[in-house]
């Protein structure tokens, strides 16, 4: 007598949507040791550092309500470096270890292992209470906009300087050109009359005057 094969588990809808429905081609996750040392990230930030799509990092906005994000000024969404870290876990627990979404909450929340298979609906209502991670600080986003304007100031700063080096040589340049026309006509000056040497003694005192003037 032939045993029966074992039938293998069907995945439930919670396992199927875990990343969300046309969710794309899934990258590497860029290592957390090769992040950017910084407070807060834009959401395509966060999307390419986790290898997926920015409507994927929406949807598990709305089933990992732990996450907090910030607004901007303009009303820009804005991730903490906690709250970064925490969807790179979630990452982890869907893609890596193949948790569901209810199984990737539990073990968020409790810090313990969570059962891979679907749990039941009233397990579900049943799920502990998570502790809300801390976002950045107002200091902190404070911070960070005064030294992105610092470095803004900065750039102007240097722009201004290489245009005024820049202004400088050609002013050196220019004096050098009006030195040589004064030395060509000194020399002329020595072979001409009189009345010629008198007209060129006034053109070479005004271009030695204009010289002097752009080099100082």
């Amino acid at each position: 007598m032939v045993a029966a094969k074992a039938a293998k588990p069907v995945q439930s809808a919670d396992q199927a949507s875990a990343a969300t429905p046309q969710a794309g081609a899934v990258r590497p996750a860029v290592p957390l040791e090769q992040w950017p040392s910084k407070v807060l990230f834009r959401i395509g930030e966060v999307a390419d550092l986790l290898g997926i799509e920015t409507h994927v990092v929406r949807f598990w906005l709305t089933e990992f309500p732990t996450v907090r994000t910030e607004r901007s000024d303009t009303g820009r969404l804005l991730f903490g470096r906690p709250a970064a870290e925490r969807l790179l876990r979630i990452r982890d627990l869907l893609y890596e270890q193949g948790y569901t979404l209810v199984g990737a909450r539990k073990a968020l929340g409790t810090g313990k292992a969570a059962a891979k298979a679907p749990e039941k609906a009233g397990e579900i209502a049943n799920a502990p209470q998570f502790a809300k991670p801390s976002g950045p600080s107002k200091q902190e986003i404070d911070l960070q906009r005064q030294v992105e304007t610092l470095q803004a100031d900065l750039r102007a700063a240097q722009a201004r300087q290489a245009a005024s080096q820049a202004g400088e040589l050609a002013a050196r340049a220019r004096a050098q050109e009006l030195q040589g026309q004064l030395d060509a006509g000194q020399q002329l000056l020595a072979h001409t009359n009189s009345a010629e040497r008198e007209q060129w003694s006034d053109l070479a005192a005004a271009l030695g005057d204009l010289a002097a003037e752009i080099r100082g």
